[in-house]
């Protein structure tokens, strides 16, 4: 048995480096009621504000509660087709579950509460 001359670094996950940051804080104060405005140049205006900053903020802050913006944005985007993302929003829900804060625990409570009916019963237990 021969030790290998080279030992391949483990791979860096770049996102891991960076400061999780909590957008919701960032977002103008009117981000909810411009989000469902009549006016295009409103939900425009706020849609380019919240992709700001996404871009310059990659790492989200996993104890913040998004739900509401995640509500937001399904409602003016995918409407009733969100339907068809909502497992995988659970997923990810069930998977935190381990967490120990109850400000988080509560977040993701009310997110599964809010998305079995999109998805039904058959989902989970055929």
């Amino acid at each position: 048995y021969c030790e290998p001359l080279f030992v391949a670094p483990e791979e860096l996950d770049p996102l891991e480096m960076l400061d999780a940051a909590n957008i919701l804080d960032r977002l103008p104060k009117d981000f909810f009621e411009k989000i469902e405005s009549k006016q295009w140049k409103d939900r425009k205006e706020v849609l380019d504000d919240l992709l700001t900053l996404l871009t310059q903020n990659p790492k989200l802050a996993p104890e913040a509660d998004y739900f509401e913006l995640v509500k937001a944005l399904s409602k003016i985007g995918l409407r009733k087709a969100f339907k068809n993302h909502t497992i995988n929003v659970l997923e990810v829900c069930l998977d935190r579950f381990r967490e120990k804060k109850p400000n988080v625990l509560e977040a993701l409570r009310e997110t599964c509460e809010a998305a079995y009916p999109g998805v039904g019963y058959f989902t989970f237990y055929c």
